[in-house]
């Protein structure tokens, strides 16, 4: 009895580990290979969704950039020509370097190409390196009076410069674009140092400005006559430009940067006067 009890025994325990082992083999290690299988699956999603994610933010930082970049160009090159904002910078200017601005004229010019407009400035540029050579030559000329043929041969040689690039090659790489301009005479009454200071500001302002040309003329009488205001009067031609074409990229134009309300009624006003509040409360 004892022995047939042992057998059973025996028979019970090993078919425990024959379903055990099928248990093991036909039902856990599937289900261990599944998960890992959706392990992998998961951490493929996830570096799928972080991939999507990061590329979404860079597509939104490079729009972001674009539109800083094309904000600080519309800045520069506004689609109109923007001439009150014009008028409050040169007024802040004038503030700023201390000079004073006896008279202000801004004509619109004729909208032109860009290409059109390069040649136009380059052709001006080209009239003074002519201009500019023929007075190194005639400087030449008197250098080399007093040496050899050789010697003077080698000062000019030395003393040439490079020319500029020519008109197409610069047409070449500029687009077809239409753009308007601007030209602003100034009067400006100010010292040496005053009136560089504004040129100075001119450049670093974010809308662009072209100086064109400055003459200065003296307010002395006679050469043996000193005056008693150290300052000059300058004329100043500058040149803006404006891309009415790109209105519909840039959108809203900025706003006129205009000073902060002093607090007073408006006396043209038609209706009810609204007083400020500090006088309604007297």
């Amino acid at each position: 009895m004892a022995e047939r009890t042992r057998q059973i025994l025996f028979l019970f325990v090993a078919l425990l580990f024959a379903l055990l082992a099928v248990f093991y083999y036909f039902y856990l290690t599937p289900m261990q290979e599944k998960k890992k299988q959706r392990t992998v699956e998961l951490a493929q999603l996830r570096a799928t969704v972080q991939g999507m994610t990061e590329q979404k933010q860079n597509q939104q930082n490079e729009r972001t950039v674009s539109e800083q970049k094309l904000a600080r160009v519309a800045e520069a090159i506004p689609v109109t020509p923007y001439t009150d904002q014009l008028i409050k910078d040169l007024g802040k200017l004038q503030t700023i370097s201390n000079v004073e601005i006896l008279s202000a004229t801004f004509s619109e010019q004729k909208a032109m190409s860009a290409k059109e407009i390069a040649e136009k400035i380059i052709a001006r540029g080209d009239e003074g390196w002519a201009e500019s050579g023929e007075a190194d030559a005639d400087g030449e000329e008197v250098a080399d009076a007093g040496v050899d043929g050789d010697a003077g041969t080698a000062t000019k040689a030395d003393a040439g410069t490079k020319a500029p690039p020519s008109v197409e090659t610069i047409k070449r790489f500029l687009p077809e674009t239409t753009l308007g301009s601007v030209e602003i005479t100034l009067s400006i009454k100010a010292q040496y140092e005053e009136l560089y200071r504004f040129l100075t500001e001119v450049q670093d302002l974010s809308r662009y400005l072209r100086v064109d040309e400055i003459s200065v003329t003296s307010d002395e009488k006679d050469e043996f006559t000193v005056s008693a205001d150290d300052k000059m009067t300058a004329t100043v031609k500058l040149t803006s430009y404006y891309a009415p074409e790109f209105r519909q990229l840039v959108g809203k134009p900025p706003a006129v940067d205009v000073d902060a309300p002093s607090g007073k009624g408006n006396p043209f006003e038609y209706g009810t006067m609204h007083k400020p509040a500090d006088e309604a409360d007297r």
